[in-house]
């Protein structure tokens, strides 16, 4: 296999792509629905709504249906995944809820997959190797939890994606800082904050390193243009995809900002075996995330580069009065993309614990900075070939190969439950220290299991923080008259539950559910149960097939 990426330098990442392109259209309809899709599909209709309304397009129909962006509580989102798919169900009427809902599970899909692309082209761009980017992709597709994502999450699967492609300009930029570069990066800058507010980090990296390239005299003329460029372009690119900044650019921008740490939400984060106010998340939340969702083999290499990487800017900055000319921040180009890939980590983890921000559902709105995470990952890799193997590396790269191997076969034994993913390190308690089932993916599963073992119409309750409309939406047509939605726990036929409670407070419901159901369906990932089915145990004459 070494000597195929070595011989085929391109024929072997164009197979590699192509069968992640087959994967994910063959098995995009197997995943569940999550509970923000409703939120997100409304928010892209509101969006759809106020562009017309503000170039005075004329429109009927289902955008009637739908409040103005004022009015609507979770204004500010980003629109760049919802708007076009709004879009596309409007102009093409696409009336079903499941296919307008799978729809925009392929979209989702294809984002990840062109972000993957882009992820391959940075790699690239900084490792002569051929092997080393390829490793980086594997890296990337073989992380379960990003990979289940990129079906559903119609949030932070898009940025991570929309950040992706802007990095690759960035680094182009700081190579070669020309106005067609410039403008790339700020275009693809303005795109990610559209979807995100963080996507700003990305434009305050680029001018900062823009900045300091021209205080070392680097190519001054052409990275003057550079910092201009960017100073006028991405505030004019976030500000034409963000439509919610249209009427009042800085005062909405600042109210997004501010949204970040004073989010007005009452939810409660499972987290290290307690129930934690979202508001008030411990500053290691987010790391520890990390730690016990990442697989081993990745995680590894990566505190190997990333202490490594840490120890060089240390001395660097230690020794930056020095008028030797290597005693600077970076010698090359590759040290420099290297110092951007560790700001890309440092400073967002730093930011969100400084400001207290608010989070909630796992390392979700982090996700953006995990491929860096692999990145490093690559460098430690590189570093320990370079220091220990530099004669022949081939049986180092032929272990990281099967170090992958039972990682591929937990992600197809738990299927399509990747999303509760954990490490090797918490295999034994992972349920008892974190969320699981956090996004009611797995309840579709169930639903499917009681259409087919009863005849008849059920009624049905949640203990849990799932949205029951929404599944019973996404269920084939034929199959949702039988649904019946109750709130009254002793009336329903069926309990279903994804043990995840955002106040906080599961006793009362834990006991009438003990004494009164009995458990008859369940998904169970690493014999642990993410999401479970209960009947009533005193409606004996239910029409089960």
């Amino acid at each position: 296999m070494l000597i195929f990426l070595k011989n085929n330098k391109s024929y072997y990442i164009y197979i590699l792509f192509f069968i992640l392109f087959v994967a994910g259209f063959n098995i995009y309809k197997d995943y569940g629905i999550s509970i923000d899709e409703d939120n997100t599909r409304i928010n892209g209709f509101v969006g759809l709504r106020y562009i017309y309304d503000t170039f005075g397009f004329k429109y009927d129909g289902i955008l009637n249906n739908f409040p103005k962006i004022n009015d609507f509580p979770e204004k500010g989102i980003g629109y760049i995944f919802d708007v076009p798919t709004a879009f596309i169900e409007y102009r093409f009427n696409i009336g079903d809820s499941r296919d307008y809902f799978l729809l925009r599970h392929l979209i989702n899909f294809l984002y990840f997959f062109i972000g993957a692309i882009f992820f391959y082209l940075i790699l690239k761009n900084r490792y002569k190797s051929t092997v080393l980017p390829f490793i980086g992709v594997l890296f990337f597709v073989l992380s379960p939890r990003i990979f289940a994502h990129s079906f559903f999450n119609n949030k932070d699967i898009i940025f991570l994606s929309l950040f992706l492609i802007a990095t690759f300009f960035v680094i182009k930029t700081l190579k070669n800082p020309s106005l067609i570069n410039s403008t790339s990066a700020s275009l693809f800058i303005g795109l990610a904050t559209g979807m995100r507010i963080f996507g700003i980090f990305l434009g305050i990296i680029l001018f900062f390193f823009l900045v300091i390239k021209f205080l070392r005299n680097e190519k001054k003329k052409k990275t003057i243009r550079a910092i201009l460029c960017v100073l006028i372009s991405v505030p004019i690119f976030t500000v034409l995809f963000y439509p919610f900044l249209w009427s009042n650019p800085i005062s909405n921008f600042l109210f997004i900002f501010d949204r970040l740490s004073n989010f007005d939400i009452d939810l409660y984060n499972f987290y290290s075996g307690m129930y934690i106010k979202a508001k008030n998340i411990p500053w290691d939340y987010s790391l520890l995330w990390i730690y016990a969702t990442t697989p081993i083999i990745y995680l590894i290499f990566f505190t190997l580069g990333f202490t490594l990487m840490v120890i060089r800017i240390f001395f660097r900055l230690m020794n930056i009065q020095d008028k030797k000319i290597y005693n600077d921040l970076w010698r090359g180009d590759n040290e420099m993309i290297d110092l951007v890939f560790f700001s890309i980590i440092f400073f967002p983890i730093f930011f969100i614990i400084i400001i207290n921000a608010t989070l909630y559902g796992g390392l979700r709105h982090l996700f953006f900075i995990y491929p860096f995470v692999l990145i490093i990952s690559i460098y430690g890799i590189n570093l320990f070939r370079i220091k220990y193997l530099r004669r022949s590396a081939n049986f180092f790269y032929i272990f990281i190969f099967l170090s992958m191997a039972p990682t591929v076969n937990w992600m197809i034994k738990n299927h399509p439950n990747q999303h509760v993913y954990f490490n090797i390190f918490f295999k034994k308690n992972f349920d008892k220290l974190f969320e699981l089932d956090y996004w009611g993916v797995s309840i579709n599963q169930h639903l499917n299991y009681i259409n087919k073992t009863h005849k008849g119409n059920y009624k049905i309750t949640n203990f849990g923080n799932m949205d029951l409309i929404l599944n019973r939406n996404f269920l084939k047509k034929d199959k949702r008259s039988k649904m019946i939605i109750t709130d009254d726990i002793f009336e329903s036929d069926y309990v279903i539950s994804n043990n995840i409670f955002w106040n906080g407070r599961i006793l009362k419901n834990s006991y009438l559910l003990k004494n009164n159901f009995s458990k008859i369906h369940e998904v169970i990932v690493d014999e642990k149960t993410i999401s479970s089915v209960y009947i009533n145990k005193f409606k004996k004459n239910l029409p089960l097939k």
